[in-house]
């Protein structure tokens, strides 16, 4: 991470580490029957056929590894699998000739004109493809997710994930509008989640519609889509459903309308996957 100071790194370090469990969760639920709640909101999400479920795979599992640390000492890198470097601030970013903005650690201008007052995140693909994919974490967002008691599922608690509800109105100040709760819930590490899907290994997904691709209502009217409209290419569908698998494996659901389904799951207790530890990722480097 580039250049950021030491508690953004320590933010961003765990937010990595959540986003690589949902990712992870989200991953086995795209096996048809792993569990019943996975199967469901993979339907309102997808449809159900093989190529889709086989997109949405593949897309999480390069998520999963570009939340895996890179190997202290070893620089990130390019090619068709590429690393990514994330950065906090603009530093590197300097204004050109007609509102064109240049990016010195990749030599390149911005595709499009530089903005972040409208997003909390944003990725790039370098057109050289020797070089490592970008993630930018808009500075203000960053800022203003730092200062937030609560954070991260975790520090809710167990059980306890309906009393989030009430918290999540503070996050409607980072959306600029009411979305449905779990649009909200898990927002750091899903906004991780949902720009790693963008990069080489996450398949480079779009986002349908643009602003129109996000939240669970919009990805609900994506879910019937096919070809360049299929919704396994909508990165924030791959989002929500990672997300929501880890709902799921904290004994939570939602409802087809968005909203929390409080305390366990109703269906058939089954024994699931062994659960991914994200304390094993804790002190090993990201960046």
């Amino acid at each position: 991470m580039t250049p950021g100071n030491d508690a953004q790194r320590a933010f961003l370090t765990e937010g990595f580490t959540r986003a690589h469990a949902l990712a992870t969760f989200g991953e086995s639920y795209t096996a048809e029957h792993q569990s019943l709640d996975g199967d469901q909101v993979f339907d309102w999400l997808f449809s159900n056929g093989a190529t889709v479920r086989n997109a949405v795979r593949m897309s999480l599992q390069g998520v999963i590894e570009n939340t895996t640390p890179v190997p202290e000492g070893q620089e990130p890198q390019g090619g068709p699998f590429a690393d990514v470097r994330v950065y906090c601030t603009h530093d590197r970013i300097t204004e050109g000739r007609k509102n064109r903005f240049f990016d010195k650690s990749i030599g390149e201008f911005l595709k499009a004109k530089f903005e972040c007052s409208g997003a909390l995140a944003w990725t790039m693909v370098p057109t050289d493809a020797s070089k490592p994919d970008i993630v930018q974490m808009c500075p203000w967002f960053l800022d203003y997710a730092m200062k937030q008691k609560v954070q991260w599922q975790t520090q809710i608690g167990g059980g306890k994930i309906g009393s989030m509800i009430s918290k999540l109105k503070l996050d409607k100040f980072a959306t600029w509008a009411m979305y449905t709760p779990v649009d909200l819930f898990q927002l750091y590490e899903k906004v991780i989640v949902h720009e790693l899907t963008h990069t080489r290994r996450g398949g480079q997904k779009a986002d349908l519609d643009g602003f129109g691709g996000y939240g669970w209502k919009n990805a609900r009217k994506l879910s019937t889509g096919t070809g360049e409209r299929s919704p396994s290419r909508n990165a924030d569908s791959l989002g929500l459903f990672a997300s929501i698998s880890g709902l799921i494996m904290d004994g939570g659901m939602v409802q087809e309308n968005g909203n929390f389904v409080h305390g366990p799951s109703a269906e058939t207790k089954k024994k699931k996957r062994g659960a991914f530890d994200a304390a094993s990722l804790k002190g090993r480097p990201l960046f």
